[in-house]
């Protein structure tokens, strides 16, 4: 019933599309609020196009926004989701794409056709177009450990490889200096607000070798994924931030504070380290210092592990997402019009704009046809409130708009995006960094990690669970065990640390851990087999 409703309103919509001329599309973002539609971008565009977009951005929980959304029935033209995506898929509100990709995907072929296969579901339709973020940037590491440039430059770069190092050379640096600038110096400080807490909840994996894979560690020979809260050696971490924590070193707001108070804490130039974040989140504070001239206190981020033998897998090789994307809604009046928008998103012209912002205005082009940027246009870009304000999307893709990764070229022969460009990571560097990188011996940040791996299956924290599901359902329970648990870890009291971790460990034993592990396996092992990788 429902495929031959849809085959209906697309023939409707032939007749109707090729009446109207302007359109205006309703679009619920789950991306932070930007208002890209009032941009300098997004003006052009929708003035270009003949479009108007109303866009509807997440307020509160996506989850029960979601659920609202689908009980309710009344949904936008275009959906973008994030995480909770598929839900829409498995509740039929999403039309199935094949076809309007078939008659009108110039661009989303070229874009998407070496993945087509990959981006269908079980049943053989594409639902959405996902976002691209297997971006493989060469100027900047993907996540780590972060730590002030000052502190490596007092102790004369010391090669740090383990975490007792990391810690043990901030308890130096605090001792030695326990004021910064008039203020009190903060040692460590945690990320923990909300979905954010996957640098705390994460980072026994990830020092361990794996990749971020979310709670599950996945056995790269057989692709089993298994939970490791349990395990020892989250154990001796959550010890080793207890150490900190006791010792004075590790600020306890971590625990209260939200993204932007995280943030303004770093931007002071008083806190030295950050014990695992991703470089997009730790970014607008290392902006913030370098406008305020503070350089010697922006971080460097270091491949830090539980021990110096083992490999790290911190960098993104340009690993494919597919568990979100924008869709086109069974309430869209006219589909074909709202697809030939998404495919005219994703035309060179229009990527240009969304990735490298305005000629002559945010980039330049030589005699040759390369685009470059100046100085200032490279500053601005660093500006979150500036790339609002052109509307220039970058590596986020902001709203899940279609895009292609950084290392795509243009018929041209530029990058795809500024990341991608040889000569840009070159003159992006500022004299610190090639202080910074000299010591070591780098020529760029990304060769003071581990070559990053592909990974067969993409993350394991992309695969989406259905509601209902004893899968999800033993998730749910584990966040938010860890949300109370890691807290009381980590600001235990003397003595008191094995007392609250075996607490933790007996409520880790009522959930059926089980059904998560099997299910992510399957599902997991299925990609690679489908993925053909």
């Amino acid at each position: 019933m429902f495929k031959k409703s849809f085959v209906l309103v697309l023939l409707l919509s032939l007749l109707i599309s090729s009446a109207v001329q302007a359109q205006t599309f309703t679009f619920f973002s789950a991306a932070e609020p930007n208002d890209w539609e009032d941009s300098q971008v997004g003006q052009w565009i929708q003035d270009e196009f003949g479009v108007t977009l109303e866009i509807e951005y997440i307020v509160g929980d996506i989850n029960t926004k979601t659920g609202l959304m689908i009980a309710s029935g009344d949904f936008p033209d275009l959906i973008f989701a994030n995480e909770t995506q598929d839900r829409f898929v498995d509740a039929e509100s999403l039309i199935p794409l094949n076809e309007l990709i078939e008659e009108y995907g110039v661009n989303t072929k070229k874009l998407y056709g070496p993945i087509m296969d990959k981006i269908k579901k079980a049943d053989g339709n594409i639902y959405f177009l996902p976002r691209s973020r297997a971006n493989r940037d060469l100027m900047n590491p993907t996540a780590g450990f972060w730590i002030q440039r000052a502190v490596l430059a007092e102790f004369d770069w010391p090669v740090i490889e383990t975490v007792d190092q990391y810690f043990e050379l901030i308890r130096k640096y605090a001792d030695k200096y326990p004021m910064i600038n008039g203020q009190e110096t903060i040692g460590i400080r945690l990320l923990t607000d909300g979905w954010r807490a996957f640098t705390i909840e994460n980072t026994p994996a990830v020092i361990m070798g794996s990749q971020n894979d979310g709670n599950v560690i996945v056995d790269q020979e057989t692709y089993q994924a298994k939970t490791f809260v349990d395990e020892d050696f989250a154990r001796d971490y959550y010890q080793k931030l207890n150490q900190m924590y006791l010792g004075g070193y590790l600020d306890p707001e971590s625990f209260v504070a939200n993204y932007d108070q995280y943030i303004a804490a770093l931007s002071t130039g008083a806190v030295l380290g950050v014990a695992y974040d991703q470089t997009w989140q730790i970014g607008p504070a290392n902006t913030t210092l370098s406008e305020a001239g503070l350089d010697e206190r922006m971080f460097v981020c270091l491949p830090v592990k539980m021990t110096a033998d083992i490999k790290d897998r911190y960098q993104d090789p340009g690993t494919l997402v597919v568990r979100d994307g924008i869709g086109i809604s069974v309430n869209c009046k006219d589909p074909v019009a709202a697809f030939k928008f998404l495919d005219r998103l994703q035309s060179e012209e229009v990527q240009k704009m969304l990735r490298w912002g305005l000629v002559g205005q945010d980039y330049l082009v030589d005699q040759d046809g390369r685009m470059y940027r100046t100085k200032e246009m490279r500053e601005n870009h660093q500006n979150v409130n500036y790339m609002y304000r052109i509307g220039v999307v970058g590596n986020e893709s902001r709203n899940g708009f279609p895009t292609a990764p950084n290392w795509y070229k243009y018929a041209d022969g530029n990058s795809w995006d500024p990341t991608g460009q040889v000569e840009e990571i070159r003159a992006s560097y500022t004299d610190w960094d090639k202080k910074v990188l000299a010591a070591y011996g780098k020529d760029t940040y990304p060769e003071m990690f581990d070559q990053p791996t592909i990974s067969p299956y993409g993350y394991a924290w992309d695969i989406s669970i259905p509601d209902g599901h004893p899968a999800i359902i033993a998730n749910t329970k584990l966040r938010d065990l860890q949300s109370e648990y890691l807290a009381k870890l980590v600001l235990a009291e003397t003595g008191e640390y094995e007392q609250v971790w075996l607490e933790y460990l007996k409520k880790v034993e009522r959930i059926d851990l089980e059904a998560y592990e099997n299910y992510l396996t399957q599902k997991i092992r299925e990609r690679v087999e489908a993925w053909g990788q």
